[in-house]
């Protein structure tokens, strides 16, 4: 229990500091503050966006395997230099991170700002309620949240089924955790058996 406390903690804390190296790669320094922010000189293209989601994507993969964050990291933290470069002629870009709650899961997105617009990339989808366990691995793909969402709504059926009466607190409770632990077994069988190559949206109506 305590090797799983450690690895949690691990797992989490890499991530915070990956998202801090970003911020403090694309924020400007404190002496540059009281300066508007930087404008994008260059709008998106195909193939930037392209080499943006399969840089999210092998990410992502690393991540779902169980890789060493600071490794898995680096093809997404390279290429988000790259583009912010190509876009903006400096280190400093107008970006920020977006979450939008799908059923048990959590899509996690990194959007720019470019001169045509602001565009977003999917980094993965992720539990929503952490289990007091060891790391659950994301969803890398639409057809993967797919198929974790399909199973959710099937099992939110049966769980939310009281008849006329209405559930009390702690029957939502247990039936949310019992979703969270179903959509974590599905998460780490997918992570075994990776489906789909596109690390695009997953766009139904769940995702809103």
């Amino acid at each position: 229990m305590e090797n799983r406390q450690i690895l949690k903690v691990a797992g989490v804390t890499g991530i915070a500091v990956f998202a801090a190296l970003v911020l403090r790669m694309l924020l400007p320094d404190s002496a540059e503050t009281d300066r508007p922010p930087p404008e994008p000189q260059q709008v998106s293209s195909e193939v930037q966006l392209g080499e943006w989601r399969a840089a999210a994507l092998k990410t992502c993969r690393c991540r779902q395997a169980g890789g060493r964050e600071n490794e898995c990291a680096e093809p997404l933290f390279m290429a988000t230099r790259r583009i912010v470069l190509q876009t903006y002629g400096q280190r400093n870009g107008q970006m920020d991170f977006a979450r939008k709650t799908c059923g048990p899961l959590e899509e996690r997105q990194r959007c720019l700002k470019f001169a045509d617009g602001r565009k977003c990339i999917t980094e993965g989808y992720f539990l929503a309620e952490p289990l007091d366990e060891e790391p659950v691995p994301p969803a890398c793909t639409a057809e993967e949240a797919g198929i974790i969402l399909a199973g959710n709504r099937e099992l939110r059926g049966r769980l939310y089924d009281f008849g006329s009466r209405t559930p009390t607190n702690v029957e939502t409770m247990m039936a949310d955790r019992e979703l969270s632990e179903a959509a974590a077994v599905g998460l780490r069988e997918i992570a075994g058996n990776p489906q789909g190559s596109v690390g695009e949206a997953y766009t139904e109506n769940a995702c809103g």
